[in-house]
């Protein structure tokens, strides 16, 4: 056997064990999710409930964890939004049917140029909801300051919240009605950061069902990550966090400049000031559904903003997962060219695309059970002919390739 048959299955191997570690990690945090639902302490004795005006109309559930006063946490719902005129009203009707007692919204319109205000603004006065929903309007920042749009839109939400837990998700997205009291439930005395799943309205194509099967896949990786207790990715559309963290970490400072972030670099900072301190919930009441990006031009852009937060990660652990990922398929492509000069390869390249196809099976099983979406499964062999390729360059385009355009806006990395 060839030294670079050698290499490819040795990396093949600790891909595949990786992975297998991934899955063990997400269905423990299933079974955890399922075993503490109900039980913890949500807010220490430092902090109280803010207050923020109930309907009342909704009942708190008898599960929902109270503050020392008697009263369940005041949560403050962030939604940044840029151009989300055509979503922003399904998004809202979605919260505010949560039956949660103590919560508030804050949209904030990031420059938008279409009418997402005016939108917000009449969803709150049709439904009398000025106490509890509120927009705030940012302007277009100098081109000194024109990076991190997002990381900016949820700062200025949260300087102007109440709430003693942040929640953020997307203008596009649309949630349960036990969302809020999913996440705030996960929060015990000794956890700062909760991230949740998030999937995508897929559509009927084996393309289109395989952007929704990644996806899955993705949440069950980060999920299991965090269960394992190296927390690497997570998702900015389902996120809660205290507010206390926030401050504590100094919020978005130090990564300000960069495009993308607001989500795993935030959990790795709270991460690192308070080691053990964040939680995956993997409560199917908990899931939020989102839209997959607008055509394959929005797709890779997407994907390559998500890339370019690969260099940023700051830390050792999280770092060695990405370049393994990064490194295992770019070695499966390389080898698949050499292969054709050199038959002797065959062998090692069949069993190393063996591996790659049943450990990522394995997770990809584990996350469509627990979400109740095995049909998305039949896109995994179609996937595999373009997931190798993908990665490889997604990857390198997205820490090489420069900036890129998001929501009509030229960004830096």
């Amino acid at each position: 056997m060839g030294v670079l048959s050698v290499i490819l299955l040795v990396l093949a191997g600790t891909y595949s064990c990786t992975l297998l570690w991934l899955r063990s990690g997400f269905r423990s945090a299933c079974r955890n999710t399922s075993e503490s639902s109900g039980n913890g302490h949500i807010l220490s004795s430092g902090e109280t409930s803010r207050s923020v005006q109930t309907s009342p109309s909704v009942q708190t559930s008898p599960s929902v964890q109270t503050s020392p006063s008697g009263h369940p946490p005041t949560v403050s719902v962030i939604i940044p939004a840029r151009n989300e005129a055509d979503n922003i009203a399904t998004c809202l009707e979605s919260i505010f049917a949560n039956e949660y007692e103590s919560f508030e919204v804050l949209v904030v319109d990031d420059a938008s140029e279409d009418q997402t205000s005016e939108v917000v603004g009449s969803f709150s006065s049709r439904r009398g909801l000025s106490d509890r929903l509120r927009v705030i309007r940012l302007a277009e920042p100098s081109r000194e300051n024109a990076t991190g749009h997002k990381k900016r839109a949820i700062n200025a939400g949260i300087e102007a919240s109440r709430g003693d837990i942040i929640v953020t998700t997307d203008a596009d997205s649309v949630v349960p009605k036990q969302w809020l009291r999913s996440l705030v439930d996960t929060f015990t005395e000794d956890v700062d950061f909760v991230s949740a799943p998030v999937a995508y309205h897929e559509g009927r194509s084996i393309l289109e069902q395989a952007v929704a099967l990644e996806m899955l896949g993705l949440v069950a990786a980060g999920g299991g990550a965090i269960t394992n207790g190296l927390p690497n990715m997570c998702n900015g559309a389902n996120l809660a966090y205290r507010r206390r963290a926030f401050d504590r970490v100094g919020g978005f400072r130090s990564i300000n400049d960069l495009a993308s972030g607001d989500d795993v670099l935030l959990m790795l900072k709270i991460s690192a000031a308070n080691p053990g301190s964040v939680r995956f919930c993997a409560d199917r009441d908990a899931l939020v559904l989102t839209k997959p990006a607008g055509g394959w031009r929005e797709f890779v852009r997407q994907r390559r903003r998500w890339a370019s937060k690969g260099l940023d990660l700051d830390n050792a652990g999280a770092t060695a997962v990405a370049l393994l990922v990064y490194i295992f398929h770019t070695a499966l492509l390389l080898s698949t060219l050499v292969a054709l000069f050199n038959p002797g390869l065959w062998p090692a390249l069949a069993a190393a695309f063996a591996l790659k196809v049943v450990s990522e099976g394995l997770l990809l099983h584990a996350s469509c059970r627990h979400f109740d979406r095995l049909y998305l499964l039949k896109s995994l062999v179609p996937a595999q002919l373009l997931h190798v390729p993908y990665v490889v360059v997604i990857g390198f385009l997205g820490i090489f390739g420069g900036g890129f355009t998001w929501k009509g806006r030229a960004l830096a990395r």
